[in-house]
């Protein structure tokens, strides 16, 4: 098995859990594999070739290599299964019944108003998450991460008090709130705050 991933500080967080795992089952199978940076560096054939990625740009350019190379692309990924054109196989998260999920259950526990924290406009996955908030929440609770989490929090700091619940699209925006939240709120007021990203960073941050 051939499997493409980005090597070193290029590979993200979730990316480097995906990868992971996988090698954890072929090593308990005994299966032989290969990691590649680019389906450049694979041999032509109608084997399958794993894609591990996140980048929308990046990706769509591996599975049309692999394409010429009569590989099958399979996408790993927290992209959503329809992101790309043409003929692969994606293994993926649900993302928008993720966000249904928080959405309701922060309602159960008597969210009126919640925030969508830390939206990267970049982020296929991203995207997925705001189009679910909107299609139940407003879109005007919606704060972007435009390359600054410090931008973000400041435009969200100055509304701060009109919620009681705040979705973070990722791990990262809900450590990076909580300790802005620490550092700014002084009415000891209870917010309730949850990542929707899954990957283990919150598993080792614990407020203060």
């Amino acid at each position: 098995m051939e499997i493409v991933v980005k090597n070193g500080a290029e590979i993200s967080s979730w990316d480097r859990e995906i990868l992971k795992g996988l090698e954890k089952e072929l090593k308990t199978k005994r299966l032989d594999y290969r990691i590649l940076e680019s389906c450049r560096q694979a041999a032509p054939g109608r084997q399958p070739i794993v894609l591990i990625g996140s980048d929308y740009a990046t990706l769509s350019q591996e599975i049309e290599t692999a394409r010429q190379l009569g590989r099958h692309p399979v996408i790993l990924g927290n992209q959503p299964y329809n992101a790309f054109d043409g003929n692969y196989s994606c293994v993926c998260s649900d993302t928008g019944s993720a966000m249904l999920c928080l959405i309701d259950y922060i309602r159960a526990h008597g969210g009126e108003k919640t925030a969508l924290y830390g939206v990267n406009p970049a982020s296929l996955a991203d995207q997925e998450r705001l189009a679910c908030f909107e299609t139940y929440c407003n879109k005007e609770d919606v704060y972007f991460n435009d390359q600054s989490l410090e931008a973000c929090f400041q435009q969200f700091c100055s509304a701060a008090d009109r919620y009681d619940a705040v979705i973070c699209a990722n791990d990262l925006a809900a450590v990076s709130l909580v300790r802005r939240l620490r550092e700014h709120d002084q009415n000891d007021r209870r917010l309730i705050i949850t990542s929707c990203s899954g990957s283990r960073l919150l598993s080792r941050f614990a407020p203060q």
